[in-house]
């Protein structure tokens, strides 16, 4: 069975990730993506930290495109929304980077990870206890 889920996640650029323009290093948001896909793993789904040291999350594929950079004193919105197909071992995000205020994208982007076992093995399916997870956050659909 396929779920697919939504998460926002607030972040406001530190002076460090930024340059002498005040505008934060490209490589910033696919760390603002790591960030709100982790937030939406332990706020939303509340998984522990004991399940996602039983398994891996390796990118197989990452693809961000910039629109407008960010600048230092900017609150952002990192909206993701994830797909999962309980029967495959993959996890599929999308990401959009908005200005809060006005809303304005300022970069979007997707990832998407193999689940593997802590020896690397590719597992079969989504573990039950993350498809348990994500099943009661949801409410309404059955998991393997």
């Amino acid at each position: 069975m396929t779920y697919t889920t939504k998460h926002e996640y607030i972040v406001r650029p530190a002076f460090s990730e930024v340059d002498n323009y005040k505008c934060a290093h490209h490589s910033r948001h696919l760390v603002w993506f790591e960030n709100a896909r982790f937030s939406m793993m332990f706020d939303k789904f509340h998984i522990s930290e004991e399940i996602l040291q039983k398994y891996m999350f390796p990118v197989s594929d990452v693809y961000c495109k910039y629109y407008e950079p960010v600048r230092f004193g900017c609150d952002l919105v990192v909206r993701v929304v994830m797909e999962m197909d309980d029967a495959v071992p993959l996890l599929k995000f999308q990401y959009r980077i908005l200005r809060v205020g006005d809303g304005k994208l300022m970069s979007k982007g997707k990832t998407t990870h193999v689940i593997t076992d802590m020896e690397q093995n590719i597992l079969q399916g989504v573990p039950s206890e993350i498809c348990k997870a994500i099943k009661e956050n949801e409410g309404e659909k059955e998991c393997l």
